[in-house]
């Protein structure tokens, strides 16, 4: 790994942050870190909060990246899958707010579900009892921690029945405890924490019940900090990473965003830009050269306001 620019480090170092994986590591913690401190964070809901999170995700990659010599064009850059309209499948309102897919070299990626969470206090409770909407394929209201649990297996499944059509593979856990890569994403206090399904059975079994759910808390419960579980998905040296899902082929991994893009958007990054990767589902956009892309950038901060006749455009009073 190419050693950084020594202004990333320090930069980084100030936050307590001395491992990273490789840039995107590097820009994966940059990003949270940033955001935490500008404390935006605490008055954002949860559908700002991804957008905020996906945009200091995307301006502190090709910085981290410059900062490790590494390689920055159209292979590296974010590539976004909407969610499948096709036949109503699609949720409006589906219990996750993204699908994140790591590509780590020409064949292996992991992929990890994010749904985030407002932080109802400084110890980081969060509230799972939540109602989804109907819609065309779930026709009656359920918990949003369902659909993310129903939805997150589906991809799994899909996962195992792939691999199964290929030869015999062993019995694997396909129920909640398999869910240590669907997470809720809690937020606020200066924050971002992971907390896996895997570890909200009782959750699980207190709605199959028709039981009173409680707030959850994060003490009580096995959960890790956003930015280091990001750092872990982008290690391209690990075989596998808590709070991930590992993908070990390129089939496995088209049909698990396939999958997974019924029902989330997924964005997928790639920590290996020196191979030049297409996106998995290379159908599914026209990638234009960051060439292109840096120019339109350029004329559009260059671009003139249009002057009315009469207009003063002197300075402010």
């Amino acid at each position: 790994m190419p050693s950084p620019a020594p202004l990333i480090v320090d930069h980084l170092d100030e936050f307590g942050i001395k491992a990273y994986s490789n840039f995107l590591g590097a820009a994966f913690q940059l990003a949270v870190v940033e955001l935490s401190a500008s404390n935006l964070h605490s008055s954002l809901d949860e559908e700002s909060i991804t957008g905020a999170l996906l945009g200091a995700f995307a301006v502190a990659t090709p910085i981290c990246a410059s900062a490790f010599s590494v390689p920055y064009g159209i292979s590296s850059s974010w590539v976004r899958y909407s969610k499948n309209l096709t036949n109503g499948m699609a949720e409006k309102d589906t219990g996750a707010d993204f699908a994140l897919l790591i590509r780590l070299d020409t064949e292996r990626s992991r992929l990890a579900i994010f749904q985030a969470k407002k932080s109802e206090s400084m110890v980081g409770s969060f509230d799972v009892s939540s109602d989804s909407p109907k819609t065309t394929s779930r026709p009656r209201v359920e918990k949003q921690f369902t659909r993310l649990k129903d939805f997150s297996i589906s991809i799994l499944e899909e996962r195992t029945r792939r691999r199964k059509l290929s030869g015999p593979v062993a019995s694997q856990p396909s129920g909640i405890e398999s869910l240590q890569w669907s997470h809720y994403l809690v937020y606020g206090h200066g924050s971002f924490h992971c907390c896996p399904l895997s570890s909200l059975t009782d959750v699980d079994e207190a709605i199959s019940s028709s039981s009173p759910l409680s707030t959850v808390k994060l003490g009580h419960r096995e959960h890790f900090g956003f930015a280091e579980m990001l750092n872990r998905g982008a290690d391209t040296t690990s075989p596998s990473a808590l709070g991930w899902l590992n993908l070990n082929n390129l089939t496995t991994t088209k049909r698990a965003v396939v999958e997974a893009s019924r029902h989330f958007t997924v964005y997928e990054a790639s920590a290996c830009p020196e191979l030049a990767l297409k996106a998995v589902l290379s159908n599914e956009r026209d990638p234009l050269p960051r060439g292109l892309l840096v120019k339109r950038a350029r004329q559009g901060l260059r671009r003139k306001t249009p002057h009315k006749p009469g207009s003063h455009q002197g300075p402010c009073a």
